[in-house]
């Protein structure tokens, strides 16, 4: 959104300065060489050039940058007094589909949708778990040798509605659900401006309307606003160690003080699950005993958490409940590893090489 407030603003105060200023509409026309032959093929070069910024050579690392220089500040949210309710709040951004990132039917490919899918989410881990990474690089590195990694692990993209050429839109993306290896990441791309927010954590000064475009669509299953969601599944490594979420999150002070228990001995030879300690331990879900749930309801579900959960104090219970109700989605996610063992390889003939 403020990239193309930015772009626009540039446009007319570049066109304001040729009206207003006829030295630099002469200097312009020169640069240009306006009054050469091919002229006017150089300025549609230009027009189609700014039209097409994000798919530009480069321009997906620039984009990543940005985001990450952003959010390398104290500003974080690991920092506020309210951080545990913070978890599950989205991170918006805004874009806008290129022509170059159309194809055929005229309409932004199914393909170009995971570039932009990589600079929400960074923007997003970059925001939430900046003080918590930069933690984790210290204290881990005393347990295990090695550089501090978070990497992508698996991506899935469900497509619901078209977007149409240099149609705005807006990804909201935030925390899903986590388990002893893996952190889930929930996307939704929907229609710009069509959602808001009840507010900004770490942007206060921004007003909002209180129930803005959210009356009218409460009972609307899936989102009418929504285009395409996304799961995806990051690891966090120390070396060749894999680290648990939940301490990378503990480290970033986004989870509620452990209660005080008594320390049990077990008799039944259960092992806690690595990096916890606790009754969170014993809360670890095993994904292969979840009730299955049809992809149709999993849909349902993920729209229906496009708004995240209401902001309020979090509790330890609370926490797990809004993180077993991501699990009973990111099962199905979890279970395509199994796909790995489907590869046919060299036990049947194929059709042709190409």
């Amino acid at each position: 959104m403020l990239g193309n407030r930015i772009l626009w603003m540039t446009a007319a105060g570049l066109a304001s300065i040729v009206v207003l200023y006829p030295a630099t509409k002469l200097r312009l026309g020169s640069i240009l060489a306006l009054s050469q032959p091919g002229s006017i093929w150089r300025i549609l070069a230009i027009v189609f050039a700014i039209l097409n910024l994000k798919s530009l050579p480069f321009a997906w690392h620039v984009r990543l940058f940005h985001g990450l220089f952003t959010h390398i500040r104290p500003r974080t949210v690991g920092r506020s007094t309210t951080a545990s309710s913070a978890l599950f709040q989205p991170i918006i951004t805004s874009s806008r589909t290129s022509i170059l990132e159309c194809d055929y039917n005229i309409h932004k490919s199914n393909s170009t949708y995971f570039s932009d899918l990589d600079v929400s989410r960074l923007h997003h881990i970059a925001c939430l778990m900046s003080l918590g990474m930069g933690k984790a690089r210290t204290k881990f590195l005393a347990e295990q040798k090695g550089s501090f990694n978070i990497m992508l692990g698996g991506v899935t993209c469900s497509f619901k509605k078209e977007i149409k050429p240099l149609e705005p839109f807006e990804i909201w993306t935030r925390v899903l659900t986590w388990d002893q290896k893996w952190l889930y990441l929930v996307s939704h791309i929907v229609k710009s401006n069509a959602v808001e927010p009840r507010g900004y954590t770490l942007q206060p000064w921004k007003k909002t309307v209180e129930g803005k475009r959210r009356v009218e669509h409460a009972q609307a299953t899936p989102h009418p606003a929504i285009f395409a969601t996304s799961v995806a599944k990051y690891v966090f490594k120390q070396g060749r160690v894999t680290i648990s979420p939940e301490r990378v999150l503990e480290a970033s002070a986004l989870l509620p003080p452990r209660p005080i228990i008594a320390e049990q001995t077990s008799t039944s030879g259960n092992c806690s699950a690595p990096g916890l300690s606790g009754d969170r331990a014993s809360q670890i879900i095993d994904i292969g005993s979840i009730t299955s749930q049809s992809g149709l309801q999993a849909e349902s579900v993920l729209s229906q958490s496009l708004m995240g959960p209401e902001v309020g104090v979090w509790d330890g219970q609370r926490m797990e409940q809004e993180r077993d109700h991501g699990m009973s989605i990111a099962k199905h996610m979890a279970g395509l590893d199994a796909l790995h063992d489907v590869f046919t390889a060299d036990n049947r003939p194929a059709l042709g090489q190409y």
